[in-house]
């Protein structure tokens, strides 16, 4: 990753070659596509241009909207939880083993993908409403959603509480929290030297509708929600006030886990655009915002100059 910190266009590696990502408060990275079940044109915000030439976004209402702009508009919900269930590690899953209130028992069987978290229906439900039901599926890619589960250990959190056992009611860190959290005496302070990816650590936790390139081939519809690292890699300073493209004045759900602790936690970019752990259950001004991926092919059949003005747009 470039340790640039002008707004632009850097580079990273993931899960298919080198992406190109959006960082800062870019105003060159709109996108207007689909018009949702009410005949509304819907707008987007690019994250990256995957390795494999498809393209990332991230929804954003009905209109075109500035950093640091509130509207619920810009959410498909507002003040939902991740999973009303929050006593076992099992729920940090997009999708988890077993089924709503049974307990697991095994890192294996917690992240088995067997039962959709809450979050998850919320988004197939409106996937399904908004670009299958109005014919624009067969523009949108499959390309991987990381749900990172993996657990790093102590030596690598030095938070003293992480027994890294990942299931049940034990308490565990996860792969983000590695890579941009640390242990300290006084608590959980932000690292110094993050490290984010955009490469899935763990086959499982690769969530695709089909099983190829890697892919886990466990969803249904091919969506799902910006990690932790695309929010980094996109300008946030993690603990502190930040201002890029994110930026909604609101709490917005990843896609990454944090920690189990006596409840457990998802990461959240803020109000502020910083990067925060969130109860799972917890609904004070969260929204949730589908990431989908436009298929390679199309983008030589899209024009505009990427504006708000001018939005990356289908020919019509």
């Amino acid at each position: 990753m470039t340790d640039e910190t002008a707004n632009g266009l850097y580079s990273l590696e993931d899960d298919y070659g080198t992406s190109y990502y959006f960082r800062g408060a870019v105003e060159n990275n709109y996108v207007k596509f689909g018009r949702n079940s009410s005949g509304k044109d819907m707008w987007w915000r690019i994250i990256r241009f995957n390795g494999d030439g498809s393209m990332r976004m991230i929804y954003d209402g009905t209109k075109p909207y500035v950093a640091g702009e509130y509207n619920t508009d810009r959410f498909i919900a507002v003040n939902h939880y991740w999973n009303d269930i929050i006593y076992d590690a099992k729920y940090v899953g997009y999708m988890f083993g077993g089924t709503q209130g049974e307990a697991s028992t095994s890192k294996e069987q917690a992240q088995r993908n067997e039962t959709s978290s809450d979050i998850k229906v919320v988004i197939d439900e409106w996937y399904k409403m908004n670009i299958v039901d109005t014919g624009y599926s067969d523009y949108v890619g499959d390309e991987i959603f990381c749900n990172d589960r993996s657990i790093p250990g102590k030596d690598i959190t030095q938070w003293r509480e992480d027994n890294a056992l990942g299931y049940a009611k034990n308490r565990t860190a996860f792969g983000s929290f590695g890579r941009f959290f640390i242990g300290l005496d006084s608590g959980i302070g932000k690292r110094t030297d993050i490290k984010p990816r955009l490469t899935c650590i763990q086959d499982n936790d690769k969530f695709t509708v089909e099983k190829v390139n890697g892919g886990n081939g466990t969803l249904s519809y091919p969506v799902g929600l910006i990690t932790a690292d695309e929010a980094v890699i996109a300008g946030t300073n993690l603990g502190t006030s930040n201002f890029f493209y994110l930026n909604r004045e609101s709490f917005i759900w990843t896609m990454s886990p944090y920690n189990v602790t006596s409840y457990i936690k998802m990461l959240t970019l803020s109000n502020f655009g910083s990067l925060v752990g969130l109860l799972m259950d917890d609904t004070t001004e969260v929204g949730v915002a589908p990431v989908i991926n436009i298929k390679q092919e199309y983008l030589s059949k899209m024009i505009g100059s990427w504006t708000a003005s001018d939005p990356f747009r289908l020919k019509v």
